[in-house]
């Protein structure tokens, strides 16, 4: 796991003054070591490869970066893990390579070297990787299909630029990197930029299964890996729990191989419960890791820590817990500061904190990432399948629905908060067609866009079809689609990109096994409709049950969540709104003063939770701000 970053000055003005700036930004992701080689003698057409190391596999110094052939042609910076390279060194092998180190950075920069662009399908892993073929003058980057692992560039006259994290791309001077008002919009509807754009003009995101490839002067356009396809037609095939769990079982084996021990972030909820419970068959013994919140919250807090703590004594495991409070929220600039672009979600602070109290103790932690976009998890996929079902009269019912709903209040503490938030969201974010309501259910309050100044309808996020005639048809189609939707839109550009850089900025890996191309190839053949017929993640609470999970599989999901609304009405934590009360803050330029303000007198005073959408704002104004776009916080002295 590391920090990679690449520059072709085409100017000769760049030089090796910016290559050593992008190198220097990623320096976070690579505590363990750093590296550069350059190809040119600094002027026009110069290469520069720079590398930051964490080391996970082969520790010597032997597999350090940037990796060169013996014969100095050609050349890989990469970040990430190769799970099966050991199958594939033995395959070179047998064709007479011969490997100098024991580490999966050789394996790939062989197979570059060997099958060029064909290399995506055959690696299994999460990776990000830049390779230069110094006589053809030629660049390939790629990354994993998952897009767990982030690639960055820009592509100027003056150079192309690519890199582990915006700011490094930013850094090289390649870009214009302006503020991109366009995105505003995007990140208020729907939580992020858009898909493959950023907040920074001329800064770009490498979609994920695709690559790049610049060669003497000329850029194609991405190209998409062949195995990165959508889910499989309603009819494929059944679900097949043996195969699932010999994939699953796999899937984590592989991911606790390393050369340096390995934990697990437990959040006593199914999926981190079962990793644990499969890591021990498998004769893994990780150290565990979770969040604990005080039984004072009330309904607003959580009790996953508790379970957690049972999953590990069940099972087994060394168990460290780290309690967090309302003062968790003095670490925010802290960690929106480790974001290349604002994501409105909270867990980007808690998972900042965890990694920061996990990092003393490992260098490499699994996550059950994934597993609510694959099995159908999330409280929305169920409220998404129940409004399948009754469509037609939700439909008819929806104005009175939504007026009924503006009555129910989600934001005191008490038992029925969460259900009551659940039926009004569902009967406020009713929409005429099924891709409409459910981006609505991914997406923040509507009231947010309100807030702007100029609206342009054509901003989307999400994956709805173009016409009528693209649509799916039935309610499984509707239900595979919802399911794309999440894993190719909130799991890639919330989930993974926050866990990423927030991990990251303390030099901890993060890994997915639920994301693994052999579990996943499996269940895109798998109709949705068959992943929710008995319910939430049934499949992964059966596989619990036959490892007497009963305990965790019968609660109530929760996840890694933050009282957020009832911390940030607390007095106390007031200056976090000091930038969003500033008449003169350059984003009133695209967002209205008075309706932000009436925004936020409903959020302190009202009866319904808009914990999240305050939490949006907050993260845009201070990202901004954080980003030298503006002026200074406000933070508290």
């Amino acid at each position: 796991m590391c920090g990679i970053s690449f520059l072709l000055d085409r100017t000769g003005r760049l030089g090796p003054d910016a290559a050593a700036r992008m190198r220097t930004a990623t320096a976070h992701r690579g505590p363990d070591g750093c590296g550069s080689h350059q190809f040119g003698d600094g002027g026009t057409g110069t290469v520069y490869l720079g590398h930051n190391r964490l080391k996970i596999v082969d520790l010597s110094d032997e597999a350090s970066q940037p990796m060169l052939s013996a014969d100095g042609r050609y050349a890989l910076v990469f970040n990430g893990e190769i799970y099966n390279w050991r199958e594939l060194r033995t395959e070179l092998e047998t064709q007479g390579v011969q490997f100098r180190t024991q580490s999966d950075t050789e394996v790939l920069l062989w197979l570059l070297i060997r099958e060029s662009e064909k290399v995506l399908p055959r690696l299994r892993g999460m990776f990000a990787f830049v390779f230069y073929d110094s006589v053809e003058k030629c660049v390939l980057a790629g990354r994993d299909s998952a897009g767990i692992k982030p690639l960055f560039f820009a592509d100027t006259p003056r150079g192309l630029a690519i890199a582990s994290e915006i700011p490094a791309v930013v850094a090289s001077g390649v870009p214009a990197a302006s503020f991109d008002a366009r995105q505003v919009q995007s990140f208020l509807r729907g939580r992020f930029a858009k898909p493959n754009q950023t907040f920074r003009c001329e800064v770009f995101e490498l979609a994920p299964g695709v690559l790049l490839h610049v060669g003497k002067g000329v850029t194609q356009p991405p190209r998409p890996d062949a195995s990165s396809g959508k889910r499989a037609s309603e009819t494929a095939a059944p679900v097949d729990v043996s195969a699932i769990e010999r994939a699953l079982r796999a899937a984590v084996d592989a991911h606790l191989a390393a050369d340096v021990p390995v934990g697990i972030w437990l959040s006593g909820g199914v999926d981190s419960t079962l990793l644990l419970a499969l890591a021990r068959e498998t004769g893994h013994h990780p150290p565990c890791f979770s969040v604990g919140l005080s039984a004072a919250e009330g309904s607003f807090g959580t009790n996953d820590h508790a379970f957690a703590h049972r999953a590990a004594r069940q099972f087994g495991a060394e168990h460290h817990v780290f309690e967090a409070d309302a003062d968790l929220l003095l670490s925010t600039d802290a960690a929106l500061a480790a974001l290349g672009q604002p994501i409105a979600d909270s867990s980007v602070l808690l998972t900042w904190w965890l990694a920061s109290q996990t990092r003393p103790h490992v260098k490499a932690v699994l996550s059950g990432a994934g597993a609510d976009e694959f099995f159908g998890g999330y409280n929305r996929h169920q409220a998404f399948a129940g409004y399948l079902r009754h469509r037609r009269w939700l439909t008819a019912l929806a104005p009175g629905l939504r007026g009924a709903a503006k009555l129910l209040p989600t934001g005191y503490d008490g038992p029925l908060r969460k259900s009551l938030r659940l039926a009004r969201l569902l009967a406020d974010r009713l929409q005429p067609t099924p891709g409409a309501t459910f981006e609505r259910f991914a997406g923040l309050d509507h009231r947010l866009t309100e807030l702007l100044l100029d609206t342009d309808h054509s901003i989307t996020n999400n994956l709805a079809p173009a016409t009528a005639s693209d649509a799916p048809n039935t309610a499984g189609g509707w239900l595979n689609w919802a399911l794309h939707y999440d894993q190719t839109r909130f799991l890639r550009h919330d989930v993974l990109a926050l866990t990423d850089q927030t991990a990251m900025r303390h030099g901890l890996e993060v890994r997915t096994p639920y994301l693994d191309q052999g579990l996943t190839a499996h269940l895109n053949q798998i109709p949705a409709s068959e992943l929710f017929r008995h319910g939430p993640k049934w499949v992964l609470r059966a596989l619990l049950d036959q490892r007497g999970g009963q305990a965790f599989t019968q609660r109530r999901k929760e996840g890694f969540g933050l009282p957020l609304t009832r911390w940030l009405r607390m007095p106390k934590y007031g200056w976090l709104f000091d930038p969003i009360r500033r008449p003169d803050h350059p984003l009133f330029a695209h967002l209205d003063y008075a309706r932000t303000q009436q925004f936020l007198t409903r959020f302190q005073t009202g009866h319904h939770d808009l914990g999240a959408e305050a939490w949006a704002l907050i993260t845009l104004f201070r990202w901004y701000d954080l980003q030298r776009f503006g002026g200074a916080s406000g933070a508290p002295r």
